[in-house]
């Protein structure tokens, strides 16, 4: 737990936190901008396939700074003198990976509350929450793996 603290601290002070929120809300916030003869032939269907699209890019962004993130870890030192001082590599690894996921978590969460108010605003009735959580579950299940 605290070296994953550790990590989020230092993803908050040098700014990959921001990308890693900001994207797939600003995806989400998106969504209600595109054109309805673009959004599909249902406005949930619609959001649904723009966000996943949002969601997507989220992912490949995150994916590319976790990656640049392990490397400037690597080149700087920081895992090499925790490694000295008994803490395990795989430690060092699991919270970093934590805390990648619960912020792409967090960020593809909030993300889906606007891409689902952008859908409930077009929807003619009001559609069934179920099947846009369970979506949005198994991208976060998705960017995880």
């Amino acid at each position: 737990m605290t070296l994953t603290r550790m990590a989020l601290h230092e993803m908050w002070i040098s700014f990959r936190l921001i990308p890693l929120i900001g994207v797939p809300l600003v995806g989400g916030m998106l969504v209600s901008a595109v054109p309805p003869e673009l959004a599909g032939e249902t406005a949930v269907g619609g959001a649904s396939f723009w966000y996943a699209v949002a969601a997507a890019v989220a992912i490949c962004v995150a994916s590319g700074l976790a990656a640049l993130t392990m490397a400037h870890e690597r080149r700087r030192g920081t895992a090499a003198w925790m490694a000295v001082r008994a803490v395990p590599r795989s430690s060092v690894l699991f919270s970093w990976f934590l805390a990648f996921a619960i912020l792409l978590c967090l960020g593809l969460a909030l993300g889906s509350v606007g891409a689902w108010l952008a859908a409930i605003g077009r929807a003619e009735t009001s559609p069934d929450p179920l099947p846009f959580a369970v979506a949005v579950a198994a991208t976060a299940a998705t960017a995880l793996a």
